[in-house]
């Protein structure tokens, strides 16, 4: 592996680095480079209060951390500074044999216990809410999923029934958590375009986004209405629908749109983009590549390294996190699939003490979140102090960085938030919980948040 190659390089020229590795104890004088790839378990003594973190792999290391995989699949990196030592599991009732990778196994009991309690949140919500229907209905979305009999039912009613309903948006918004569920098939075609053809712009935005959902290709000639308008309200949902629905004649408006300053058209056209790919896509946007610069030259090596484009890539890890204005922005994209400069950035980000304003805390929680997803579990810690602010948009915005992340492990972190007397807040911890439990869900979920 390359980065092994590079430690290897690193030791022989500066054998002083070798001292930062943890000590290895147990299998016969293992060390970290014959327990990369080789499949034994090994143990990880942490210095904080001597913790044990258990039946792991290691799948690679650097000459500052080293990443392991655990036994439901998940990947994390610890930095040598915090480790006490990496122990080899030894015996037969630890043995590489009982390992095993356990996507679509059960959760642990702490967790199962978060989902009871969000469950039964969401029946309290449901049950107490009458002046806010959206709440009702996200809680009931989640109770028709993970309710007992009676709950289902009662749910699913109410849903049922407000798909009927005199009222357009709420016929509309009750679509929309049919679809979460995945019932979509109940909904009434002609519904979603009458939500199209309404002379409410809510409504006109929650049926564009339920015509990609659902496919409603019937909707495509007001979706192309939508696009061409310049207020973002309209504009946006019909973008991101038209990506969904597979409409790549769409591509060279959203190219030109790269280059707009309005930040959520622009936005969804790297969304769109993205979606869309495709040779002639990035064929186009490569040459634009060439003779962009500043945030649409970002805009542009975002959308290519995320469709396969080795040279963008370069672009952002050589260029762009050179650009004071653009190293979190280009660390964000690289982070996730662990690049070690971008996640060398990211932290050194994080240790700085943020300003308490609403705006910095709400990048916190997605540098953390990337740190998380490219493996680095260190930090965890952050998004559990995020979920302690006063600031109810910071901590629904957590909740939903840990549904996107889809890790079981990060489930106990949402069970305060679940508490939350901010309504907004206790839906987006219940929803990550349930989440957790209902993969699909999940997946829907982050679907209509466009994450």
């Amino acid at each position: 592996m390359r980065r092994l190659s590079v430690f290897a390089l690193a030791m022989a020229v500066v054998g002083a680095a070798f001292a930062q590795a943890p000590r290895v104890t147990g299998g016969g004088g293992a060390t970290l480079e014959e327990l990369a790839g080789s499949g034994s378990l090994v143990t990880v003594v942490l210095k904080e209060r001597q913790a044990e973190d258990r039946n792991l792999r290691v799948v690679e290391y650097t000459d500052t951390d080293v990443s392991v995989l655990t036994d439901n699949g998940e990947r994390h990196t610890y930095l040598f500074e915090d480790i006490q030592e990496i122990r080899v599991q030894e015996g037969q009732e630890e043995s590489v044999r009982e390992w095993r990778p356990a996507q679509g196994r059960g959760m642990l009991p702490a967790q199962q216990q978060v989902v009871a309690r969000a469950t039964q949140r969401a029946n309290e919500l449901f049950s107490a809410t009458t002046s806010d229907q959206f709440v009702k209905m996200n809680a009931a979305a989640m109770l028709a999923l993970s309710g007992d009999a009676a709950q289902q039912d009662a749910a699913n009613t109410y849903l049922t029934q407000l798909l009927t309903s005199n009222d357009l948006r709420l016929a509309v918004e009750a679509a929309l958590r049919m679809y979460l569920i995945g019932r979509e098939d109940e909904v009434d075609p002609a519904l979603v375009t009458e939500g199209l053809t309404s002379g409410n712009r809510q409504i006109r935005a929650t049926a564009a986004a339920l015509a990609g959902f659902l496919k409603h290709r019937e909707g495509e000639i007001e979706l192309y209405k939508m696009l061409r308008d310049r207020r973002p309200d309209f504009s946006v949902p019909a973008i991101r629908a038209l990506a969904m629905l597979g409409r790549t004649d769409i591509a060279p408006t959203l190219v030109e749109m790269l280059t707009e300053r309005d930040i959520e058209r622009a936005n969804a056209a790297v969304f769109a983009l993205k979606r869309i790919g495709g040779e002639e896509v990035a064929s186009e946007l490569k040459q634009m590549l060439e003779s962009s610069d500043g945030l649409t030259r970002f805009r542009v090596a975002e959308v290519l390294s995320e469709i396969g484009d080795a040279e963008s890539r370069i672009v952002l890890r050589d260029e762009l996190m050179e650009v004071p204005t653009l190293q979190v922005r280009a660390a964000l994209v690289l982070a996730p699939k662990g690049d070690i400069k971008a996640m060398r950035i990211l932290r050194e980000r994080l240790l700085r003490r943020p300003d308490l304003v609403e705006s910095e805390l709400l990048q916190r929680a997605e540098m953390a979140a990337a740190l998380i997803e490219g493996g680095d579990r260190t930090a965890v810690p952050i998004l559990q102090d995020l979920l302690r602010t006063d600031f109810p948009a910071v901590q629904a915005n957590v909740c939903r960085q840990i549904t996107r992340l889809g890790l079981r492990s990060l489930v106990t972190l949402v069970q305060p938030a679940i508490e939350s007397e901010d309504r907004s807040v206790a839906v987006a911890a219940c929803q990550a919980a349930i989440s957790a439990a209902f993969p699909d869900y999940r997946e829907r979920v982050l679907q209509s948040l466009w994450m």
